[in-house]
C-alpha cells in the first residue's frame, strides 16, 4: 500500500512519490499535478467541503439551484485560455505550441517584469515542486469567455486533450498563495487539501467554492459570471484555475473567439486590416 504522498504506477504497479515526473521503476510518465490532487487526503478534504456546501444550500433553500449549477459544470464547463492575436496566429498558422513563462525566458533577451517572474517561480515552487516549468494555465468557464485582461482572443481547449493531465485550484494561484502568506500558520502543502481537484471532480470544487453565493433565482448566465468574473484589472479576476501538465498546439483547440473590438486601432484603415486579420485567422482555423 502506498504511504501518504505516494501513488501506484498505472503501468507497473510499483509505488513512488506523486510529485515525481516518471515512475523510477518503469519510466512511465506521470502527471504529477493530477497525482497530487488525486491523493487520499486532498480528495477527502474536498469531499467534506462539497458535502458541507450542499448541506448549507439545503438549509438556505437553494439546494435545487446548486444542483443545477453542479450539473452544468459537469456537462458544459470548459478550459479556456486568453492570449493576444499574434500568439494565436503563431499557434494556428505554424507548428508553434502554447508556451509558458519559463519557455519565454529561453527565447527572449529582455525581461519586461522581472519581479513578476520571480514571484511566478516562487508560487510555482509551492504548487508544482520541481515541475513548474512544465505547466500551462487555463480557467474554467461556462460561456467560452475567458479572462480578457490576459488577451482579447479566448481559446477553448478540447476536453479529451487535457482532462487526463489537468488539475484545478479554487482560485488564481497568485491570489491563493497570497492568502496563505497572510495566515499565521506556516505555508505547507497540506493547506491545499480540499482546494485542489482532478478534472473529474471539478464540479465538487465549484460547488464547494460557490454554493453559498447561489440564489434560487440565478440563471445560467449568472452561473457563468459567478464561475468566472474578469471585470476590472487582471488582478481582480475571480475564477477557478486549471493546471495543464505539458503544453498544447492548434490540434488541442476546440474553438476561439475575439472580444472587445473597442481595443482595435482607431484609424479606419488600420481597424479594417485588423478585422480582416481576425476573419482570416478564423477561416484558417476552421479548415
Amino acid at each position: 500500500m502506498p504511504k501518504d504522498g505516494q501513488k501506484i504506477c498505472e503501468q507497473c504497479d510499483e509505488v513512488y512519490f506523486a510529485q515525481e515526473l516518471k515512475c523510477p521503476s518503469c519510466d512511465y510518465e506521470n502527471r504529477p499535478n493530477v497525482a497530487l490532487a488525486a491523493l487520499k487526503k486532498p480528495k477527502a478534504a474536498l469531499e467534506r467541503r462539497y458535502t458541507e456546501a450542499l448541506q448549507l444550500a439545503e438549509t438556505n433553500g437553494s439546494l435545487n439551484k446548486v444542483k443545477e449549477f453542479e450539473t452544468l459544470i459537469k456537462s458544459n464547463a470548459k478550459a479556456v485560455v486568453n492570449l493576444d492575436i499574434s500568439v494565436l496566429e503563431g499557434i494556428i498558422n505554424g507548428s508553434m505550441r502554447y508556451i509558458n513563462t519559463y519557455q519565454l525566458r529561453k527565447i527572449r533577451t529582455v525581461t519586461k517584469h522581472p519581479d513578476g517572474e520571480r514571484r511566478r517561480f516562487m508560487v510555482d515552487g509551492f504548487f508544482f515542486p520541481n515541475f513548474g516549468d512544465k505547466m500551462a494555465f487555463a480557467a474554467l468557464a461556462l460561456d467560452g469567455i475567458g479572462i480578457r485582461p490576459y488577451g482579447n482572443c479566448t481559446i477553448t481547449l478540447k476536453e479529451k486533450m487535457i482532462a487526463f493531465r489537468a488539475s484545478l485550484l479554487e482560485d488564481d494561484s497568485f491570489q491563493f498563495f497570497e492568502k496563505l502568506e497572510n495566515r499565521p500558520a506556516k505555508i505547507a502543502p497540506k493547506l491545499l487539501n480540499g482546494y485542489i481537484a482532478t478534472w473529474e471532480d471539478k464540479h465538487k470544487l465549484a460547488v464547494a467554492k460557490l454554493a453559498d453565493q447561489i440564489t434560487p433565482d440565478d440563471t445560467h448566465e449568472a452561473f457563468a459570471k459567478l464561475l468566472l468574473n474578469d471585470e476590472g484589472k487582471m488582478s481582480d479576476a475571480r475564477f477557478i484555475e486549471i493546471h495543464v501538465f505539458g503544453f498544447f498546439n492548434a490540434a488541442s483547440i476546440e474553438s476561439f473567439s475575439y472580444f472587445d473590438e473597442s481595443t482595435l486601432p482607431k484609424k479606419p484603415k488600420d481597424r479594417k486590416e485588423e478585422l480582416l486579420r481576425i476573419q482570416e485567422l478564423k477561416k484558417r482555423f476552421q479548415k
